[in-house]
């Protein structure tokens, strides 16, 4: 195998991880990283998908490392660090 196939290769392999992680993304999770973006309509959301694609290690690291919005710590009255009080 040439160096360029191998590069096509990868490129493609890169492709298919991320529309696995962008399209899921777009549908479930917009909504909880923009609220406005959430309740764009789906044509909208496909707009976001080429560029989570392309950056799908950074977008499954923000998926996985941030809570459900109703998953909050601060779901349970406790007072957010730098509000007035």
């Amino acid at each position: 195998m040439t160096a360029p196939t191998l590069i096509v290769y990868a490129a493609l392999a890169w492709l298919a991880v991320g529309l696995v992680v962008a399209l899921p993304f777009a549908v479930i999770r917009l909504k909880s990283f923009d609220a406005v973006a959430g309740r764009a309509p789906w044509r909208v959301r496909l707009l976001f998908v080429p560029g989570l694609a392309a950056l799908w290690p950074l977008t499954l690291q923000w998926w996985l490392t941030r809570p459900e919005p109703n998953q909050s710590s601060h779901a349970d009255g406790e007072e957010r660090a730098g509000d007035g009080a």
